[in-house]
């Protein structure tokens, strides 16, 4: 095992991961997102729209959003098809774009997620999702996702992982997974990327090669060590996010 990841290591970044999943999964319904084509939409919407600024921004961009869609009972119902989004399009220009809050291509990315629904079976892109991952096709579903190939506009490689990360953690389909596929539910931003620049598994300015390279590694440790790297990269991100909180709680002990 690398010294950087020993078990001390690993222990202490799971039981973050743990906090993570408190924090951010838990409350979350299952029964109610595979049964609530709205509520997974939500779902998709609260890691979608958190895409390189500030959290608060990126929640108010995400209400400011909802806050339109709800004014149209047509998309909480998913009965609408590509002609009625020209008016919600209309509608979330009024409150989301230059001079405004959020960008125009929050917008697309409304519009886009919304178009991708609308010939699913059940229009539920979490039930989707499952199926997807149920198939043994992850690594089909993550490149299916990505608007760079047809699928989202915005939604990236880190977008794809995050949410399908968080989909096969709440409904426990780990399973359903072979070891490659853990690769593409380990989303990395800026904080994960510290932690492990920090770790000495890459450099200051990594190439993408040298990440993947990185991340193959904590993968295969987790693997062998029979913890789940799911656990390890929300439990890596959750510590470098709330490190400072973390600190003050450990001071005032």
């Amino acid at each position: 095992m690398p010294r950087e990841l020993n078990e001390k290591f690993l222990k202490a970044v799971l039981e973050y991961g743990e906090e993570y999943q408190k924090k951010y999964l838990l409350h979350y319904s299952k029964s109610m997102i595979k049964n609530d084509s709205w509520e997974a939409l939500k779902f998709f919407f609260d890691r979608a729209f958190y895409q390189g600024r500030l959290d608060e921004v990126s929640r108010k961009v995400e209400d400011a959003a909802i806050s339109v869609l709800v004014k149209h009972p047509c998309i909480e119902k998913m009965d609408y098809n590509d002609r009625y989004l020209l008016k919600v399009e209309k509608d979330l220009k009024e409150v989301i774009g230059k001079g405004k809050i959020g960008k125009g291509r929050d917008i697309q990315m409304v519009i886009s997620t919304l178009k991708y629904i609308l010939p699913l079976p059940e229009k539920n892109l979490v039930n989707q999702s499952i199926k997807r991952i149920k198939s043994g096709c992850t690594r089909e579903h993550y490149s299916e996702l990505m608007g760079r190939n047809g699928g989202i506009t915005q939604v990236g490689p880190k977008i794809a992982s995050l949410y399908m990360r968080d989909v096969v953690s709440l409904y426990q389909l780990e399973k359903h997974l072979d070891d490659s596929d853990y690769l593409f539910l380990q989303p990395v931003d800026v904080w994960v990327q510290r932690v492990l620049f920090k770790l000495d598994l890459i450099s200051e300015k990594p190439r993408s090669k040298e990440i993947e390279d990185a991340l193959t590694k904590v993968v295969n440790v987790c693997l062998e060590k029979n913890y789940s790297p799911l656990g390890f990269n929300q439990g890596v991100w959750y510590f470098a996010a709330n490190s400072f909180d973390i600190l003050m709680d450990l001071l005032r002990k």
